[in-house]
């Protein structure tokens, strides 16, 4: 742990000194998605509480709306900071998030939260692909990876922060709305942070408007390099047939994103009405698994990196399916739902690494940004399905019934994994950089 830590530090060092402006692109990631993060666990408890009394079915449409608006605007989000400025279009996410929170404590009928949550999905859209290109355009080549390293801390910070964080205020002040209301505070909080970065990052030399574009690479006729034109498929297909275990990996993650998104729309809602937490004892939920894995994450990196992302996967899918399934059986000792909810988190950074280094790794050269696109797109998919089934499911079939399902999803892509996920197969010859992809 200690050396993790050292790790950690000189990370933070290293990339400050290329780029100082770093220190507020991270304070406003910490302030954003803590502001991200306290709705997630409040919304539900505000939705079925007082005048709007919303059917479980309908907090899902409500969680899928957020979900259906962030996958289809990510894409469009990054070509827009391209195009406008990267730093233009994340201050406009924030601000865009701030409006919805403070609408939503107004509504009178869950049916207002529908096009609300969409907004919410815009923002966040806007703001993460175009935060994340800036630290890749800022920071020299040779230390990008220690730079995202070093966004993952904030980032998972302020997912725990957030979500006890929401909690507690509600706790204290014996209303959801000033969750809400701090949400919104942060959000301009982390707007002002990021025009902080761009005036400092102009006083250094840089632009505050778009990046300098690079000379027109000249494409093939026929092709014109859209996303959705036919040229984009044919390379996914092509992808396919130089390496089979992208697309079985790509149908699987669908499955394995389905599982751990059963429990988004309802997992306050259980510990409410079926384990009896109190709004304080729920925190537990959070804080000490979030910390604890936000902790681990750099050495079970590494013990991926060890023993083999194929099978750090397998392990990861095993310690959730067990997780999930506990929690279904588990009484109202907060201290063991926070134990499970740690086995929880250890599964995921565990999985999630190790998954997208597999999928980077399997790649062709030159179709890298293709398959982790296109995994991120089979991540959203199976967040949206799940944020409806998983609803359902509490509603229709009972309260423990998501984690049973999530369980059963995550035992079957364990096994789907063991048979059809590998590394690079032993025979196959690497395309070498710069080489064409295709025949």
């Amino acid at each position: 742990m200690k050396r993790s830590l050292l790790s950690l530090v000189n990370t933070y060092s290293v990339v400050f000194r290329h780029w100082p402006p770093l220190v507020l692109l991270l304070a406003g990631t910490l302030l954003a998605q803590m502001a991200y993060a306290i709705i997630t666990p409040t919304l539900p408890l505000f939705l079925r509480s007082g005048r709007l009394d919303t059917p479980i079915s309908a907090i899902g449409l409500i969680f899928a709306a957020y979900a259906i608006t962030e996958t289809l605007f990510k894409a469009p989000a990054g070509a827009a900071g391209d195009k406008w400025g990267r730093t233009r279009i994340a201050v406009l996410g924030l601000l865009l998030g701030t409006v919805s929170p403070i609408l939503m404590t107004m509504a009178w009928r869950w049916e207002f939260f529908l096009p609300l949550r969409a907004v919410d999905g815009l923002g966040v859209a806007l703001v993460w692909p175009t935060v994340m290109a800036l630290i890749g355009e800022k920071v020299p080549a040779r230390d990008r990876a220690q730079a995202m390293s070093a966004f993952n801390l904030p980032y998972l910070g302020g997912l725990v922060l957030g979500m006890s964080g929401g909690l507690q205020i509600g706790h204290m002040t014996g209303d959801n709305r000033y969750a809400f209301y701090t949400s919104s505070v942060l959000l301009v909080c982390a707007a002002l942070c990021m025009v902080g970065m761009a005036v400092w990052d102009v006083r250094r030399g840089g632009k505050w408007g778009p990046a300098a574009r690079p000379a027109p690479v000249a494409l093939p006729e026929g092709e014109t390099g859209d996303l959705l034109s036919r040229t984009w498929w044919h390379k996914l297909v092509e992808l396919r047939r130089r390496q089979a275990t992208l697309l079985h990996m790509l149908w699987i993650f669908v499955f394995v994103q389905m599982a751990a998104s059963l429990l988004v729309p309802i997992l306050t809602l259980y510990a409410r009405d079926w384990l009896h937490l109190s709004q304080a004892e729920m925190v537990k939920l959070f804080v000490v698994p979030g910390l604890l894995t936000a902790l681990a994450a750099i050495p079970l990196g590494r013990l991926a990196d060890k023993t083999g992302r194929p099978r750090a996967i397998r392990v990861g899918l095993v310690l959730g399916a067990v997780g999930l399934c506990l929690m279904a059986v588990v009484q109202a000792q907060a201290w063991l739902v926070a134990g499970l909810m740690t086995l929880l988190g250890i599964s995921y950074v565990l999985v999630m690494p190790a998954w997208m280094a597999l999928t980077s790794e399997l790649a062709p050269a030159g179709r890298q940004g293709l398959a982790l696109g296109a995994m991120n797109t089979a991540q959203g998919i199976g967040f949206v399905v799940a944020s409806v089934l998983g609803a359902l499911l509490y509603e229709r079939v009972g309260p423990t019934a998501p984690f049973y399902t999530g369980g059963a999803l995550l035992a079957m892509g364990a096994v789907l994994c063991t048979f059809l996920v590998k590394g690079k197969q032993a025979g196959s010859t690497p395309t070498p950089p710069g080489a064409p992809d295709g025949p």
